[in-house]
């Protein structure tokens, strides 16, 4: 079953109507009582999903919401409100239709394009010479251009606003488009990397941060700041 993604406004409303649904019943929650961190956890590993909001909205208000017997991570009230009884929203557990669901749209694709999305996964941010670089190939910058342009069309990947800082200074043709990418979900992100092999997976990262090593030292703290973003991936999602 193909699902539309919901826009920003919609997403939320869609979890204010899961919501409501939950003890007590009857009692309508309104987009405005989500928690803020509900909020971006939705963004951030739905994407706009519908099925996965669904599933967080209940794992919110499971005994198990973060481990085995763990309580849960919200209360609603008879007013309407949501009370955040868990500050740390991202240790929400990750269930396996989440899981399944988050994959989906990657197992569809054919080959090449799973290879693209094997290599961006291991970046938060990325431009067409930055996925060539870790994938050490030889796929000329167009190519590799119009397949990050089809992963878009698909749903897997967004353009963002900017190529990271310092990026100009060792990948400058990528200025010339100005185009760079992250994954819509980064729970899908997260699912991705995990299906890479081991070995696999320290070559992708190994050819990204060897190319890291020859730039300026004006890029160190844009390193630092990547490899911290991987290890929390790591641990974020298992």
């Amino acid at each position: 079953i193909e699902l539309k993604m919901l826009g920003g406004k919609e997403r939320l409303k869609w979890a204010a109507q899961c919501f409501t649904k939950h003890h007590p019943e009857g009692v309508v929650v309104s987009p405005a009582s989500i928690p803020p961190r509900i909020s971006l956890l939705l963004d951030r590993r739905a994407a706009g999903h519908p099925f996965i909001i669904h599933e967080i909205v209940k794992t919110l208000f499971s005994k198990n919401a973060t481990g085995d017997n763990s309580g849960p991570m919200v209360k609603k009230w008879f007013t309407g409100r949501i009370e955040l009884l868990n500050p740390n929203v991202v240790s929400l557990r990750v269930t396996e239709a989440m899981a399944k669901c988050a994959l989906s749209s990657y197992e569809y694709l054919r080959g090449r394009l799973q290879d693209v999305a094997k290599a961006a996964s291991v970046m938060p941010q990325f431009s067409p010479s930055m996925v060539m670089d870790v994938l050490s190939d030889d796929t000329p910058w167009n190519v590799m251009h119009k397949e990050l342009e089809e992963l878009v069309r698909i749903g897997l990947l967004a353009k963002c606003k900017g190529l990271p800082r310092c990026v100009g200074s060792y990948w400058p043709n990528d200025l010339k488009v100005g185009g760079s990418y992250e994954f819509v979900s980064e729970l899908q992100q997260c699912k991705i990397v995990h299906l890479i092999p081991t070995k696999l997976q320290e070559n992708l990262k190994g050819n990204f941060e060897r190319r890291m090593r020859t730039v300026d030292l004006a890029a160190v703290s844009i390193q630092t700041q990547w490899r911290k973003f991987l290890s929390l991936r790591s641990e974020e999602h298992t």
